[in-house]
């Protein structure tokens, strides 16, 4: 529909400047509520990432002290001694009970499994050579591992001579075996790690060519499904100078990779949704909104009487118009408190005065000689 009035004009034209003004306002807010948003979380996480490295090593050394602390007991020492299997499976089970292990092996010197509290590897070479070669150097190891699609927190620690009371020995302490401790991780260690980071902490693990694997996290159902999508798809690669993925409008993600065995990968997805950092913003753009609402309202109100004032004296203009065009001169063009529509309806006063003058000499010079002030009619 086609605007054909003054006043419709002048409408639109108000309501449009306005809507203008505020959708630019709404849009600046976002852009740089956006932008505060990512660079104040992709900060925290930064710092995130540091708390989170450091509260995986304390968790290691808690684990490995627990271990070593079952390894120096002189029982369980004397039975790995002897070697014999069934007594030394049934002691995996036990000390794998005692401190809550949801994995235990015992390791010979040559790195074959002599218990296995899993039932999946006695028997059988350690699956973990580089994980071993590293405890052998240096009496400790820890790795995140995948055991049958599952993922570990392993630490390994060797099993020393049993030394009799009494006997003090000059001699380095000789390993006789080496315990391997593994705790699987859940959503419980998730969810104990984000207390303390305030971060939504993912594991995700890959063997070999199979399909991405979400081993625990701490998000709801649908971003879990969200987040392997996007693992799949390696949305994450593209990093900003902090190391941030620069993918996603929901979250700022960081991406940590695990040293893994050959063929397999694991990565721990840090992420913090932006909604808390854009509350702020959120709640100006809600005042802002009112704000737009009232002021549509008055410039609606505004521009109507704006209108009117204008509108009012043409349409007299257009109507004193139409009664000149009748040989009408009586009628005055009314004033204006508007300055250009006045001086229109002083244009109007003039050239009604001038065509009431020009046709009263026409009607004069039709009726009347003005050489000798006759009637025309008295001259035939």
């Amino acid at each position: 529909m086609q605007i054909r009035s003054l006043q419709s004009h002048i409408l639109a034209l108000f309501l449009l400047l306005m809507v203008g003004v505020q959708v630019g306002g709404f849009a600046l807010i976002k852009t740089a509520g956006m932008s505060a948003a990512r660079e104040t979380i992709g900060e925290n996480l930064v710092a995130g990432t540091v708390v989170f490295d450091r509260l995986l090593e304390q968790n290691t050394q808690r684990l490995v002290q627990g271990v070593r602390l079952m390894s120096a007991d002189y029982k369980f020492r004397e039975v790995i001694a002897r070697g014999d299997r069934n007594t030394v499976a049934s002691v995996a089970t036990i000390y794998g009970r005692r401190i809550d292990a949801s994995l235990m092996m015992i390791v010979g010197l040559d790195e074959r499994v002599l218990a296995d509290t899993l039932g999946i590897a006695t028997g059988k070479p350690f699956a973990f050579p580089d994980l071993m070669a590293k405890a052998k150097a240096s009496q400790m190891a820890s790795a995140m591992v995948l055991i049958r699609g599952h993922l570990y927190q392993l630490v390994v620690v060797p099993v020393l001579a049993p030394t009799p009371i009494g006997v003090v020995s000059i001699l380095a302490p000789t390993p006789t075996a080496w315990v391997a401790i593994g705790f699987i991780v859940d959503d419980d260690l998730t969810q104990d790690l984000q207390r303390l980071t305030r971060l939504d902490v993912s594991f995700v693990s890959r063997h070999e060519s199979d399909p991405w694997r979400l081993q625990a996290s701490t998000l709801s159902a649908k971003d879990r499904a969200a987040l392997l999508d996007n693992v799949a798809a390696e949305r994450f690669t593209e990093r900003d100078p902090d190391g941030n993925a620069q993918y996603s409008d929901e979250a700022v993600t960081r991406i940590v990779a695990f040293p893994a065995r050959r063929g397999d990968r694991v990565v721990v997805v840090l992420q913090e949704p932006l909604a808390s950092a854009l509350e702020p913003f959120w709640r100006l753009q809600r005042r802002l909104a009112f704000i737009s609402l009232a002021g549509v309202i008055v410039s609606i109100l505004a521009s109507v009487a704006i209108a009117r004032r204008i509108a009012r004296p043409v349409r007299k203009l257009a109507s004193v118009a139409r009664r000149i065009a009748a040989g009408d001169y009586s009628t005055t063009p009314p004033p204006s408190g508007v300055v250009e529509i006045g001086d229109l309806a002083a244009a109007f006063r003039t050239m009604q005065d001038g065509m009431a003058s020009r046709e009263s000499r026409i009607s004069q010079l039709a009726y009347r000689d003005p050489l000798n002030q006759l009637p025309s009619w008295a001259l035939y």
